[in-house]
């Protein structure tokens, strides 16, 4: 039978029973839209939970000295970042070094001990905090050695009456009096809490001026972050970071590795466990509701073709072949599964814009996800209509008219 003849009858035998057909297509719909959705809550979801409790320290390298081993080649350098850029330069988005040190602060009232932040680079990835005052840190301004600052939310308002007022007053840290130029707001993730008690300096001026750590030659930091552009190249990163700095810093591949590449205050790997048991759950329902539509579709297939029996023997009689009906009904399985592909895409959007805007539940629809759908709807369509076209294909034409 010729192929165009074989595609107008699976498309007349669709169109002849339209209450039918539709209720096929929406059982395969409904599944591929749950698995959809649930893809697109988990993806949301997952995302948010980076924003909030990680921010930048999500997809980035925190190099720090490896304290552990015993074989000590110093802590990381500032000029590591310029030898990292060359390697990394196509998977950074943003890079920046730390001096950290404690102090004794005073502004218009009594002294505090604060945690002093020296920086040079993008901070505000890390630092995750508005500037509720005054301004933020110019990039020259970094690079150079003014004895100016900016204070945490919480530094302000024990430093200062009226957080507003600390912008243009000095505060005398460790005795040498700085100029604040910014208050920061609220921190906006968990990282960036340990700012907010903090005073933020040029990288330069802190070691000339503020930081009594005598242990740290002036180029030294006690961290440096890389920010990446995506997550799942932090493995790679790693790699190529550790052998830049065992390179710079002569350590060889025989010795343990002299740094870490994680933050031990930022606990990734417990919110890793926690998106892969969200990610197991959600998979579960939806596969369930997968296989509850490919059940339905097939015992649906089964139905029409039993109801049909008549009209195979007689196409068979007049000359089709059982691979004729077989791919008949593989190929009616196969645009049903199409148009419960784009029903199931449609209302996985539906539902995700209204859970989103109802119960401020996040979604991350994506284009994979229709294609996800699409392939999983097609897949279960000619997988639960297979058995159904295998026998009709092998039905004898006198016993299908007995039927």
């Amino acid at each position: 039978m010729p192929l165009w003849n074989q595609i107008y009858m699976a498309v007349w035998s669709i169109t002849t029973r339209p209450i039918r057909s539709c209720l096929m297509a929406l059982t395969l719909g409904a599944g591929a839209g749950s698995v959809a959705l649930a893809t697109a809550i988990l993806a949301g979801y997952g995302q948010q939970m980076e924003r909030m409790v990680f921010g930048a320290y999500a997809r980035s390298l925190v190099i720090t000295e490896n304290t552990l081993i015993h074989d000590r080649f110093g802590p990381p350098r500032v000029s590591d970042l310029e030898a990292l850029d060359q390697e990394l330069g196509t998977l950074v988005e943003a890079r920046a070094a730390w001096r950290t040190g404690f102090a004794e602060a005073q502004g218009d009232g009594d002294r505090y001990e604060v945690r002093l932040f020296g920086v040079v680079g993008d901070y505000q990835r890390e630092a995750n905090m508005a500037v509720a005052h005054g301004r933020a840190f110019t990039r020259a301004e970094l690079a150079g050695a003014e004895r100016q600052c900016m204070l945490g939310a919480s530094a302000a308002a024990r430093l200062f009456a009226r957080p507003a007022d600390a912008v243009g007053a000095p505060v005398r840290i460790n005795g040498i009096s700085c100029a604040v130029i910014g208050v920061f707001g609220p921190a906006e993730t968990n990282t960036a809490e340990r700012y907010a008690l903090g005073v933020l300096l040029p990288f330069t001026a802190m070691v000339r001026y503020f930081d009594r750590s005598a242990h740290l030659a002036p180029d030294e930091a006690n961290q440096l972050t890389v920010v990446l552009l995506d997550r799942r190249s932090i493995s790679a990163a790693r790699e190529t970071a550790d052998r830049i700095l065992r390179r710079e810093h002569g350590a060889p591949l025989s010795h343990a590795a002299p740094f870490r590449f994680g933050d031990e205050n930022a606990s990734l790997r417990a919110m890793n466990r926690q998106r892969d048991l969200l990610t197991r759950l959600l998979f579960s329902i939806a596969t369930i509701s997968m296989i509850a539509a490919a059940i339905g579709y097939g015992g649906y297939t089964l139905s029409a073709v039993e109801t049909r029996r008549r009209d195979i023997a007689l196409q068979m009689a007049c000359g089709a072949l059982g691979s004729d009906i077989l791919f008949q009904f593989m190929l009616e399985s196969l645009i049903l599964g199409v148009l419960g592909a784009a029903i199931g895409a449609g209302v996985a959007a539906g539902l995700g814009f209204l859970v989103s805007s109802l119960w401020d539940i996040p979604v991350a629809l994506d284009p994979s996800l229709a294609l996800a759908a699409l392939a999983g709807s097609i897949g279960a369509g000619v997988a639960a209509g297979a058995l159904p076209a295998s026998r009709a294909a092998a039905a004898a034409p006198a016993l299908a008219v007995k039927g």
